[in-house]
């Protein structure tokens, strides 16, 4: 038989069994404790899958269970301690969270939502692995690229120009041909002009 015993707090001593549910909290429920820090209806344990299950039921100062404040209603098994107020009460006369009698009672176990120590960060328990595939996969090593060999690089030399040998390589020459060239064609018109006058 499922049942919960108070180990601290104003019932410490005493042991309640659980048949469907049992509403606990300070006044008008089915376990009323005179604990101030109780709310007037605190929490709900009920049997659930060979196991209990307690939700808490909107209370002031929230359910804990084995110091973990929850959220959402969680899976109970022999040996957890419930802390609501100043009491505290451990399940007894049902199977560890961990073990199960058959394949049915496992999967009940596993749709129910365990509350993570953060308040209000629920997740579902971890479905069991796949069974091994028939046909063994053989993992092929990924390809890796060959590295190559490093080339060395080239001296870099500026482009330079032939530097001209002579006459032309000197700046004033090409200005002084175009001059005299000036010169001469002037001479050549006042010649054929003064000719021709």
């Amino acid at each position: 038989m499922a049942r919960l015993r108070v180990v601290s707090g104003p019932a410490a001593g005493q042991t309640v069994d659980i048949e469907e549910e049992l509403v606990i909290g300070r006044e008008d429920t089915d376990l009323a404790i005179d604990d101030v820090e109780l709310s007037r209806r605190h929490a709900v344990v009920r049997r659930h899958a060979n196991r209990l299950q307690v939700e808490d039921l909107g209370s002031t100062n929230g359910t804990f269970v084995d110091g973990n404040r929850i959220a959402e209603p969680t899976l109970l098994g022999g040996g957890a301690e419930i802390k609501i107020g100043t009491t505290v009460l451990v399940v007894e006369g049902v199977l560890p969270v961990g073990s199960s009698e058959s394949g049915r009672e496992l999967g009940d176990a596993r749709n129910v939502t365990r509350v993570s120590p953060a308040i209000g960060n629920a997740q579902a328990a971890p479905a069991p692995p796949a069974p091994p595939s028939s046909t063994p996969v053989t993992a092929r090593p990924a390809a890796q690229a060959q590295p190559q060999p490093a080339q060395p690089l080239a001296p870099f030399h500026p482009p330079t120009q032939p530097r001209q040998k002579g006459l032309a390589s000197r700046s004033w020459l090409p200005v002084a041909l175009s001059f005299g060239t000036v010169i001469i064609v002037a001479i050549a018109l006042v010649i054929y002009f003064s000719q021709h006058t």
